[in-house]
This record gives structure tokens, C-alpha cells and sequence, in this order.
């Protein structure tokens, strides 16, 4: 095991490191996302409900059980599983139950990212820009994904890091650069389209 995977044991990193192609960097850099983007889920998750919109919150949990998956958070991917349940199926009851077990794995998983000394700093570059011109600079990544144009494309991608993003928008934007990364081009292209859908909808 190597001093990496030991720094990481609440993660199942041979999993993670499998689905971006071994990538260690950006695995990495995946899971500072992570801490960036849900590290405080469980109080947005009781905020949105507490402003009547449960659909949201199922949306907030869906997204903390996709990514805590495919870094290989199993628990945390479970308990979020368990609360999206709960949530879509009206059963209000059990969710309150599961808020805490949910909440428990979140902050082991955010413990251990935030003990590890392995996150990246955040970067205080990132520029905010209007969002009419992040939907021009996704629509023209979609065209070259969409069209297996793959310099192009990465190019984009790697672009993307100089701005500032809508919350709403980060699952799609982390899933974008892991299929990037693995050259799933009409699968990014799709991504991107969902992407598009979001940014629209704040225009």
C-alpha cells in the first residue's frame, strides 16, 4: 500500500484512482472539490427542506451519493443512497433519520480530506465572469466533444478552471473533467448539455 492510499483510509482509493485511469493528481484534485463543493451538505440539505423544497434537497443528496462513488467513499455513498431514498419516496420520517448518519459519514469523509495534507489550495484566481460567458465557453467545449475533437476540448476544459461557477453547476463541471480525462468525449459532450440546461436556467 503506498504512503498515498494510507493517508486515505476512508476511501476506497484503488477504486477512485481505477475510474480516472490511475491519475493520482487528478484524483486529487477531485477530492478537493469534493471538500470545496459539499463539505457543509448536511446544513444546506436541512436549509433547502426548511424552505419547503424537497425535490432540491433529493437533488443535493443525489449529487453528494454520485461523487462520494466514484472516489470511493462507500459509506458515505450508502448513507446518501439511504436519505435520497427516503426523501423521494415523501417518507420524511425516516429522512430525519438518516440526516444523521448521513451528516456522520460526510464529516469523517471531510475530516480526513481536510487531515491529510494532501488537498490542493484553493486558487483566489478564479474570475467571475457573467453567465452568459460561461454558456458561450460550454457550448463551444460541447461542439468539439461532440465532434471527438480531443485538444481542442481538454483545452476547454482546462479553461474552465479560471472562472468562478455557479454551486449549482460544480457536479456537472467535476464530471466533465473526469470524462475528459478519460477521453469519454460523447459522454463529456452530454454532460456539457446538462451544463448548459443549468446555466441557462440562472441567465
Amino acid at each position: 500500500m503506498s504512503e498515498f492510499q494510507k493517508r486515505l483510509s476512508y476511501f476506497n482509493v484503488a477504486e477512485g484512482l481505477q475510474r480516472v485511469g490511475g491519475d493520482e493528481s487528478f484524483y486529487i484534485e477531485l477530492l478537493s472539490d469534493f471538500v470545496s463543493e459539499f463539505r457543509d451538505s448536511a446544513d444546506r440539505y436541512e436549509q433547502i427542506l426548511r424552505n419547503g423544497d424537497t425535490e432540491e434537497a433529493r437533488r443535493l443528496v443525489h449529487s453528494v451519493k454520485g461523487v462520494s462513488g466514484n472516489l470511493g467513499a462507500k459509506r458515505l455513498h450508502e448513507a446518501a443512497a439511504a436519505l435520497e431514498g427516503a426523501v423521494k419516496a415523501d417518507d420524511m420520517n425516516s429522512a430525519a433519520l438518516l440526516l444523521g448518519p448521513f451528516r456522520a459519514e460526510l464529516q469523517a469523509a471531510v475530516n480526513e480530506l481536510e487531515q491529510s495534507g494532501l488537498l490542493e489550495k484553493e486558487s483566489s484566481e478564479a474570475e467571475e465572469v457573467p453567465v452568459n460567458r460561461l454558456i458561450d465557453l460550454v457550448s463551444e467545449f460541447s461542439g468539439y466533444a461532440s465532434s471527438r475533437k480531443a485538444k481542442p476540448a481538454k483545452d476547454l476544459a482546462r479553461e474552465f478552471e479560471k472562472y468562478l461557477w455557479p454551486a449549482q453547476a460544480e457536479p456537472l463541471i467535476n464530471e466533465i473533467k473526469m470524462l475528459i480525462k478519460k477521453y469519454k468525449l460523447i459522454e463529456a459532450a452530454e454532460a456539457a448539455d446538462g451544463l448548459l440546461n443549468v446555466l441557462k436556467n440562472l441567465a
